[in-house]
């Protein structure tokens, strides 16, 4: 992304100015830790967490318990409906989510 684009200043606010992080990280928290508690409950803490590079934002997203393979894949439905829903809100994404559980990659026992 070029310099001076908004990609760059999202990236930089997230990085610079707490309060600017605070406000952006959490329209993406919030539902997030949202559709984690509808499907688990409130037993799980369900987060993301952020890192802002010079030029890149790594998103990484996490839900208490055990490292199963099937918490992880709804751990992917779940941040995958949010950048869906985050995205939507702000006019760039459609009214629907198509999601694949990638079973293929799952080694059967």
């Amino acid at each position: 992304m070029p310099e001076g684009s908004s990609g760059t200043r999202s990236t930089a606010a997230l990085k610079d100015h707490p309060d600017e992080r605070a406000a952006r990280t959490s329209k993406a928290t919030v539902p997030f830790s949202e559709f984690a508690r509808r499907l688990y409950g409130s037993g799980r803490q369900a987060y993301l967490s952020f890192d802002a590079g010079p030029r890149s934002l790594r998103i990484v997203p996490h839900l208490d318990g055990d490292d199963s393979w099937g918490i992880g894949s709804m751990v992917i439905f779940c941040f995958d409906l949010t950048m869906a829903v985050v995205a939507h809100r702000h006019g760039r994404g459609p009214d629907f989510l198509v999601h694949d559980s990638c079973d293929d990659a799952h080694p059967t026992g």
